[in-house]
């Protein structure tokens, strides 16, 4: 993260308070933290993110940034690994306020604001150099961690996260299976929520915006005494959506949030710090703006309801209001579902970090011990639609509910010979998901519930053989079990086939047929890093990681023995970088190529003669790739920053055990083909980004305005490189304006996104063969708005 203290004395060491939640709060930074000091990377000049500069420091050249990557605090630039960082300010300066906005600017990063199925608005799927996954069921793990405050967000419904008194965030690339463990061989992203202040005060921001957007933003700290530090956060949201449905007005994609926040912060003695937050998020909205983008009549469900309980009607006048075909594909901004169209969140999050700092070193090291107990509830409902008509074809609503809890011990040391990290982590998770699934053929629930345990133990050191050199080794061992007791059956007599008609009551899955896994995994990490001169640095990174197996819950075809399981996918990852400062600090250059061996791989597809999707462990393959960052003090006030990232993602072979058969390098998979030759889910060859501000400080006050330009290459949505489900390559451009007087309590602000209209699909599911349908969520389209702040 960026670095959030100085630390004044060996007594006072910066803690992470978990958020726990999608809940947002303040993206600035009003106040010094409890120690007095400013973020690093968020002063007033600050013109970018943490790689693209930050204030200047006494020399005039680029900021020195702080992150904990590696759970100790080092400087960005002599972390050897590849990682963006950023503050809440530089953030706000570029109109990011929710995490789905961060790919925009660091390389390699995917993210889609929705889930391909199921229809809620609180959930996102993330991808890290060509590796995530796009389910959100319990049963499938994301192959990107999500971390607020140090503490793990285990499910995708909730990970949406609204970048609201947020200090600073880390995109760590590449698996981190030593230090962060399971479930992050893409990378991890990290969030650092800001602490109580010493001083009291506070702010309140009120903001108007395009579609109906109105928005309130506020917080107070209140230090009860020198030992006791308190805050309130509170952040609400409205905003109207931007498809609308012919049948009832409901305008899909809408935005009703509130969140509320309370921290508080115990300094019982010097060397003893307790932080305590306390969290709930409440979200009342439509369901996403998902929309139809092809209907295909022929296909199994469809042609039931055309041919079997429309026939007479269909046959005679196929555009007739009873009949399933392109006629409901979406246009003019209208979709013609009838369906229920919602999307409820209620999150509640409790958090208990403490830190202590050995007062005198041991053995030559400053040691720290810390604990982070966490606890976190998620209740959602959310449907969906996925006929996008009044005839039912196919229709879900999921009943989610999902509890966490996590436990941690960290102790670090820090000398000048060697800076190492060892700990404990505990998870524990209990959930379920009751998806009620219509269909043509019939009606039936679908998913059971999962309990979900996880235990770790690991350890890094990094040794200072020289002044020039250093190497570092890691490793973890974790051991884990996944239990799916599957609740799965049919509501009304289903059509099996032509011949076969499965009775209501029916199991889908056989009374007792628990899905169990046990797997036990230990990852490894060997880093070598060597400065060239004082400001450059190379090195050259081994990682390896692993994405816990699962189960397939979605089961619609006749009986099962036991859920479909599949294995973990396995990662290792060899990459070599550079670190540099260049014209006396004014000019940051980092740099990194890295090949990834990937194996195992989940994939979300459909399964022959099933009218339901499977993941499977259907191939392996190679991913190479290059990544660069830069920042600029150009002079006269302008900063400038840029990104760059590069894939070359390749299917290898199909591994073996799942796949039916393998003719010519084909991996037959229901309808499609996935082959050597196709794409990657997420993973554009290029992603770029540049941006340019200027800081003019007047008799007036400070004025800074800002243009960003990003750009993705084409990319698929899907697993089978469905042709409608293919985004080709685009550019945004971002503009803002800030103003803030010279007593710096009020600023106002103006900016707007994508400029010139630019409509991406950003997510989008297709299922050819039994529902007939392809579906797809396009991003909102130009926005404007309009802040205006005051601290007290």
């Amino acid at each position: 993260m960026i670095k959030l203290s100085r630390r004044a004395s060996r007594s006072r060491l910066a803690l992470a308070v978990f958020l726990g939640t999608a809940a947002p709060v303040l993206v600035h930074n009003a106040h010094a933290e409890a120690d007095g000091a400013t973020p690093a990377s968020a002063s007033a000049n600050s013109g970018g993110g943490a790689n693209s500069g930050g204030g200047e420091n006494s020399g005039g050249g680029l900021e020195t940034i702080t992150v904990t990557a590696r759970k100790t605090k080092e400087n960005l630039q002599d972390t050897p690994i590849s990682i963006s960082a950023f503050s809440g300010g530089s953030l706000e300066q570029r109109q990011i306020s929710s995490v789905s906005g961060i790919d925009k600017v660091v390389p390699n990063l995917v993210i889609s604001e929705t889930a391909p199925i199921g229809g809620s608005s609180a959930s996102a799927s993330y991808f890290i150099r060509g590796i995530g996954q796009t389910d959100f069921t319990q049963n499938t793990e994301p192959g990107v961690g999500i971390y607020v405050d140090g503490v793990y967000i285990a499910r995708s419904v909730g990970s949406l996260l609204q970048l609201v008194d947020v200090d600073s965030i880390e995109v760590l690339r590449g698996p981190q299976g030593t230090l962060f463990g399971r479930n992050t061989i893409g990378g991890a992203i990290s969030l650092t929520t800001r602490k109580p202040s010493k001083d009291l005060g506070g702010d309140v921001s009120a903001t108007l915006g395009s579609d109906m957007l109105l928005q309130f933003k506020g917080t107070l700290d209140a230090p009860i005494s020198d030992k006791i530090l308190t805050k309130v956060t509170f952040f609400s949201r409205t905003r109207n959506g931007y498809l609308t449905r012919a049948s009832d007005g409901i305008d899909l994609g809408n935005e009703n949030k509130f969140a509320v926040r309370g921290d508080v912060r115990l300094l019982p003695t010097d060397d003893f710090t307790i932080d305590i937050s306390i969290e709930k998020q409440r979200n009342r909205e439509h369901s996403a703006a998902e929309q139809l983008l092809a209907a295909f009549p022929d296909a199994a469900f469809p042609a039931y309801n055309n041919n079997v309980l429309q026939g007479a009607t269909c046959g005679a006048n196929p555009a007739a209001a009873v009949c399933y075909n392109s006629q409901w594909v979406s246009k003019n901004g209208k979709d013609y579902g009838t369906g229920p169209a919602v999307s409820n969140a209620d999150v509640f999050g409790l958090t208990v970090t403490a830190t202590w700092q050995v007062p005198e070193p041991v053995l030559g090291s400053d040691i720290a011990v810390k604990t982070i107990t966490a606890w976190r509830s998620l209740d959602s409902y959310f449907t969906d639609d996925h006929d996008h008509s009044p005839i039912v074809i196919d229709r879900t609503a999921d009943y989610y509910n999902q509890r966490q809890f996590s436990q941690e011990f960290q102790i670090t040391g820090t000398s000048k010979l060697v800076h190492w990290a060892a700990g404990a982590y505990y998870f524990h998770e209990n959930g379920t998901d009751a998806n009620y699934v219509d269909f043509s053929i019939g009606s039936l629930l679908s998913g059971g519930a999962v309990q979900n345990n996880s235990l770790a133990g690991y350890g890094q050191a990094t040794i200072n053989l020289t002044q020039a050199l250093s190497v570092t080794g890691g490793i973890r061992h974790t051991s884990e079990n996944k239990n799916f007791i599957p609740d799965e059956y049919y509501l009304t007599d289903f059509v099996a086939s032509a011949t076969q008609i499965l009775p209501a009551g029916t199991p889908q899955v056989l009374p007792g047929a628990v899905g169990h896994i046990h797997n036990t995994e230990t990852n490894f990490l060997g880093n070598v890093s060597y400065k060239l001169a004082r400001d450059i640095m190379a090195y050259a990174n081994y990682s390896d990681g692993f994405k816990s197996g699962g189960f397939t819950q979605r089961l619609a075809g006749p009986p099962f023995i036991a859920p479909p399981a599949f294995a973990p996918e396995y990662v290792k990852v060899y990459e070599a970088g550079l670190k540099s400062e260049l014209f006396d600090r004014r000019l940051r250059l980092n740099l990194a190529a890295f090949q990834t061996d990937y194996k195992n791989i989940q994939l979300n597809v459909l399964s022959p003669g099933l009218p339901n999707p499977f993941t499977m462990n259907a191939a392996k393959a190679r991913i190479r790739g290059v990544e660069g960052e830069a920042s600029a003090k150009v002079g006269g006030g302008f900063d400038l920053n840029a990104s760059l990232g590069y894939l070359d993602a390749k299917y290898l072979a199909a591994s073996g055990g799942i796949i039916l058969q393998t003719v010519a390098g084909n991996i037959p998979v229901g309808t499609g083909l996935v082959n050597l030759n196709s794409k990657f889910v997420n993973a554009p060859k290029w992603s770029l980004s540049t941006g340019l501000s200027y800081t003019a400080h007047t008799a007036l006050g400070k004025i800074v305005p800002r243009i960003d330009w990003s750009y993705r290459s084409d990319t698929y949505l899907d697993a089978l490189n469905t042709p409608q489900l293919h985004q080709s390559g685009y550019g945004l451009w971002n503009a803002g304006i800030s103003y803030t007087d010279n007593s710096a309590l009020w600023t106002v602000s103006a900016g707007m996104k994508d400029i010139f209209d630019k409509r991406y699909l950003v997510s989008g599911y297709a299922d050819t063969s039994a529902s007939g349908l392809i579906e797809g969520v396009y991003n909102r389209g130009r926005e404007w708005q309009v802040e205006v702040r005051r601290k007290f």
